[in-house]
This record gives C-alpha cells, structure tokens and sequence, in this order.
C-alpha cells in the first residue's frame, strides 16, 4: 500500500495476441485487500472501446486476474488501463499500449543455385513480412535457420562453403520471428542434391576395336560412371545390341524363294516426313508399298510375284525433298511345280 493509504497499482501487466483477440493479464498484490479489477480500453482516437454492453469498462472480481477482449480490428493501436478497487479506494491506473498484429507471414526460402555442384559457395535467403498498420513491413525481423550442417548466417542469409557429396539429403528450413516474440510457422525445406561427374567412367570391356559378323549379338557392354544426376542418354550403364544386321536391300544382293512365299523386306530409313516406298523393274512399276514404321524400321510386304517375274528389283524411298534413295536386287523366284505343265517339243 502506498504512503498516502491508497492501493498499489497493478503491476507486469502483460498482453498477449491471438488472432483479433487480446488476452490481458496482471498481478495483484497479497497485501493489499483487493475487491475489483478495472479494465479500461481505448483506441488510437482515444475512443472507448465498450467491454460491457453499458459501460466502458469491465470489473474483474477478486482473485481472477486476466481477461480476454475479443473482435479487435487488426493493424490497430489500442491503449488497456488496469486499475484495482479495494476497501482503501481506487489505485493509480496502469496502461501499456499494444497493437493487434499478426504473426510474420509464412517465410520463404530461396536458393542463389538451382543445380549446385561440389564445391559450390550457395546462399539461402530467408524473406517474411509482419502486418502492421498501414501496410507489410519486413523491418524487426529476425530469422533462424533449421538443420544447418555447418556455415554462417548474416541477418536472413544462411551461406555454405564448399559443398560436398555428404550433403545430399540435407533439408534446409527457417523461421522468422517479429519484435513482439511472434514466430511464424516454418517455411519449405529446401533439400540439398550437389551435382557432380561424371568421374571414374569405366567401360568394359575394354576394348577400341571389337569384330562382330552379321546376325550375332554384341555385348553386354558395361559403362559406369560416379555422377549426379544420374547417366544421361548419352551414359549408358549397359549397352546390348541383339542380331546385327546390314541393310538388307544392299546393291547387287540377290535372294531366292518360291513363288508361294510373299515376300517381306525389312528397311532402315531416316526420313522426315515418312517415305513412299515404291517398287519397280526394268518394264514394271506396282503400287506404293504399305508398311508398318518403328522407330527407323519399316517393315512391308512385296506383292505376290511368279517365278516368271524373276529379275532386277528396285525399291525406291522419298519424300518429296530431293531425290530419295534406292536399293536394287536381283529376285529369283522358284516355281510351283505342281501348278505347271511342261510341254517339250520334239
């Protein structure tokens, strides 16, 4: 109690903020014979705020000691007053001033790398804003970083020196908190993954020069390599090529079958557009040739030929750009001799 008989004043009036909502809270002293608690709120026009439906102010019975004011208007500057009644009169009334913010927006991290390599100096650079009348501030904020492996932060920048394989799958978040002690939520973690290589690429076998014949199998040929990311399309870690073939409508090539058999051609061909594939002889020339395409192979079917039609046959592709390429063989066409008479003259 004070010399002049009166009650002391409430003291470590604290105020805290959730959402629009303000939870004041004060002490009351054990010596002193405390009946009410009266809390008085005004806004930054000096207006009173109505805490009761008919009065400016709310009375706290003794011992209760802390009251939650709803529904206040965000970015504002408010003004509490507690003062306590008791059986000696009133006390002096305590005020702090306090403003209805938010917690800092949710932080965002950046990277200064997409695609950091080993060795690389990176900087993360930690950015969120606080509401405060009238507009976003991002001033008062302080910042810490989470699952730091090592480096040096200055302000809302985290740099690393010198990264290394070891620090992939290291996840890298932060979190920023206001003057008031608000802290926001965490932002994104920002996962590490260095790239690096190709380094130690091994072939095997290790050969410069390997003889293949026609229709066998080459490999397995083995290519290794420690990188990241992993082999692209031009690092294979196996290569396998199953029935090597020439082309078979080279020059001067001559096939034989029976004139049962339709005969099917297989063709590689490198074309934009797709080619017209037309056949023909020395005194005949068919219809375009269907076929079926996959990838550079295209695959079709001779029409049906007699052992009379025997002889050079050229296969044409093109495109209508230039002048297209051909390939010309000699047919020899066995007869169905079961569908022949023969005649001899004598």
């Amino acid at each position: 109690m004070l010399a002049t008989g009166h009650t002391d004043p409430p003291t470590d009036v604290r105020i805290d903020i959730i959402d629009n909502t303000a939870i004041i809270s004060w002490m009351i002293p054990s010596n002193q014979a405390v009946m009410w608690s009266r809390i008085q709120l005004n806004d930054s026009k000096d207006d009173n705020v109505f805490l009761d439906s008919r009065k400016p102010y709310k009375d706290i019975p003794f011992p209760y000691s802390s009251f939650e004011i709803a529904n206040l208007k965000m970015c504002s500057e408010y003004y509490v007053g507690v003062k306590f009644i008791g059986q000696d009169g009133s006390s002096e009334c305590t005020i702090q001033t306090f403003w209805m913010t938010t917690t800092p927006e949710n932080p965002v991290l950046t990277i200064d790398h997409k695609h950091p390599f080993v060795n690389d100096n990176i900087t993360f650079t930690c950015t969120a804003t606080v509401q405060r009348w009238p507009r976003y501030i991002p001033s008062n904020i302080s910042y810490q970083f989470f699952g730091i492996p090592r480096g040096y932060i200055n302000n809302n920048t985290l740099i690393l020196n010198k990264l290394t394989k070891s620090d992939k799958d290291i996840a890298i978040s932060c979190q920023a908190t206001d003057d008031l002690g608000k802290v926001s939520n965490m932002s994104e973690s920002i996962i590490l993954d260095p790239y690096y290589g190709p380094d130690n690429v091994l072939v095997k076998p290790e050969y410069t020069v390997i003889n293949v014949t026609e229709g066998t199998v080459l490999g397995p040929i083995h290519c290794t390599a420690d990188c990241n990311p992993k082999y692209s399309s031009q690092i294979r870690r196996t290569v396998a090529v199953d029935n090597i073939k020439i082309n078979e409508w080279s020059n001067a090539k001559i096939y034989s079958f029976n004139e049962v058999v339709n005969l099917k051609i297989k063709l590689s061909i490198e074309s934009n557009p797709d080619p017209q594939l037309v056949l023909s002889t020395p005194l005949r020339t068919f219809p375009p040739l269907r076929y079926t395409k996959k990838g550079i192979e295209f695959l079709s079917e001779l029409p049906a030929l007699r052992c009379e039609d025997s002889g050079n046959y050229t296969i044409q592709a093109f495109n209508g750009i230039k002048n297209g390429d051909s390939r010309t063989v000699n047919l020899i066409i066995y007869c169905k001799y079961s569908d022949r008479k023969i005649y001899l003259e004598v």
